[in-house]
Parts: structure tokens; C-alpha cells; sequence
């Protein structure tokens, strides 16, 4: 009798991913979560702006800006290299020309085979300057010389840029388009990525005495279906945006705290009043406070 252990499949794949470090092209549906929850943080922590439309002549308001960014010809380089040397580039430039301060980007491969980039950013960014920026540099990996040969000029329309302000749920319409699995080509690598302020931001903590009981009682009625209880914790599943629709009083002022630390660089760590709290275990990655001394912990 063979006493080899049988493995699914989904186990050979996980094998092989952390053997060859290779996420075969698609998302994990753990990444998908990952990239749903920056996206949430993006939209609530990018500021409400104002641009105006030559040819409508009007003002429209937004707060995410999105951006497409495509090869002008046939792709010769790896796509390990294009994200080294192109992309991360103009992540660059995003940041020290026009002011972008978050942003969620997602790579994936168009029918021609050609790698493609989209960008979700807070800040509004000029379609001509952002143009002639990636032109000039695809241009150094010979991208723009091709395009000159077949078209005849070296201005190809490379780039895609438009403030997204008429989505209903933006959050989710931007989810899905991030986290979609293309049904084209894998791309090599790393699929998607975040600024350095997203990627900083997983949870928003607190703990608390017994203090906030009636608060809490309220948020749990509101949002009934998404409270889990258990031993030790009581876990409200609540987005951020359904979250400051509802919270009050001082779990708003813990919230706000948490989201002016991140979106304008408040010098107070929002955790620093958490030093001195005893804790006396961790579990499942929960804090766990002593039962003779009930505390609360907030987790967005």
C-alpha cells in the first residue's frame, strides 16, 4: 500500500508559487482583500478637489484620480525590467512633480501581449505633463523610435488619464478593476503594488475600558449582521466608509486621530496612548486583555 500523502491541487500550486515565487499571473484572493482595503483608505483619505473642463466649461469634483499608462509599440523587455526601469520611475515623478501622496497600481497584459499599468492616485494629475514624461521614458528603451517607424511622429498616445467623480460606489468600481485576473498573458512578477503611506495603514487599533458601552451598543444594532462573538472578543465587520457614517463621540475622535496620522502626517503616533495598557496574551492576532480587567479593541 502507498502511503504517500495525496495533495490537491490548490496545494501543488501553493508549493510551486512559494518555490518559484511566481504568482502564475493572477491575484490571490488574499491580495484581493488586501488591494480592496487601500483602495477604501485611498478614497477616504484623499481630500475633495476641484478641476475645471475647458470644453464643457465647468468645474467637476473629485477625489481619485486614474490613470492608464501603455507601450507605444511592440514590448521588447521583460516585464520584471519595464516595472524597474518605467514604472517605478514615473511612481517617482508622481510623488516629487505632481504632489501624489497615495496610490494603488496594478499591472497587467493587454491582447497584444504588451504589459499595461493602472494607477489610482489622490492627486490630480496633468494629462500632457504626464504625457511627454512617459514618453521620454519608454523613449530610453527604444519604444518611441518603433512607434516613429510605423506611424511617422513621435507623439503616440500613450497614456490615459480622467478624475473618476460620476462612479456610485466608487470604492468598489475601483476594486474590481484592480483585481481582476486578466484573461491574456501572466505578467512576471509582482502584480500590483502600493505607496508607502497604504501599505503602512492595516488596522486602526484602540483599546479601551469599559467606557464606551452605550456607543458600542449602538454601532453593534446598526451593523447587526456583521458582529461576531466570541470567548473573549466581540469583532464588528464594518468598512471604513460604513464606519464614519455611524461612529460618535470618542470612537470618532480615535477614528479622525487615525486618519489625520496618515493623511497629514500628524506628528503624534495615534498609538502612543496604548504603552502602558496591560495585555496578557495574543491569539489569532488579537490582543487578549486580562477578563478581570475588560478592554476594548477597535480594528478598521
Amino acid at each position: 500500500m502507498d502511503s504517500k500523502r495525496v495533495r490537491s491541487q490548490a496545494q501543488i500550486e501553493c508549493e510551486r508559487y512559494l518555490r518559484d515565487n511566481n504568482p502564475i499571473g493572477n491575484i490571490s484572493l488574499k491580495a484581493e482583500r488586501r488591494v480592496k482595503q487601500a483602495i477604501d483608505w485611498l478614497l477616504y483619505l484623499s481630500k475633495d478637489k476641484v478641476f475645471y473642463h475647458n470644453k464643457f466649461k465647468r468645474n467637476y469634483h473629485f477625489r481619485i484620480n486614474f490613470v492608464t499608462l501603455t507601450l507605444p509599440s511592440q514590448q521588447v523587455h521583460t516585464d520584471q525590467e519595464l516595472k524597474a526601469k518605467c514604472l517605478n520611475h514615473i511612481l517617482t515623478l508622481l510623488r516629487t512633480r505632481w504632489g501624489v501622496k497615495n496610490y494603488v497600481w496594478r499591472a497587467e497584459a493587454q491582447r497584444n501581449g504588451n504589459i499595461h499599468f493602472h494607477i489610482c492616485t489622490d492627486a490630480y494629475v496633468p494629462w500632457n505633463e504626464l504625457r511627454n514624461s512617459w514618453n521620454k521614458i519608454v523613449g530610453k528603451l527604444g519604444y518611441i523610435e518603433s512607434f516613429k517607424e510605423k506611424h511617422g511622429h513621435k507623439t503616440p498616445n500613450s497614456t490615459d488619464v480622467h478624475a473618476i467623480h460620476k462612479i456610485r460606489n466608487i470604492s468598489a468600481y475601483l476594486a474590481k478593476y484592480c483585481t481582476k485576473n486578466s484573461p491574456n498573458r501572466a505578467i512576471e512578477g509582482k502584480l500590483w503594488g502600493l505607496s508607502h503611506g497604504l501599505s503602512q495603514i492595516r488596522s486602526a487599533v484602540d483599546m479601551r475600558y469599559n467606557e464606551l458601552e452605550d456607543e458600542l451598543r449602538q454601532i453593534f444594532k446598526k451593523f447587526e449582521s456583521k458582529v461576531r462573538v466570541s470567548e473573549y472578543v466581540t469583532v464588528c465587520y464594518a468598512s471604513v466608509k460604513e464606519w464614519a457614517c455611524v461612529v460618535k463621540g470618542r470612537l470618532y475622535s480615535m477614528f479622525m486621530r487615525y486618519v489625520l496620522y496618515h493623511r497629514d502626517g500628524c506628528p503624534t503616533d495615534p498609538y502612543d496612548h496604548l504603552i502602558n495598557i496591560p495585555v496578557t496574551s495574543h491569539e489569532n492576532n488579537r490582543y487578549i486583555s486580562k477578563r478581570n480587567n475588560p478592554q476594548l479593541m477597535l480594528t478598521l
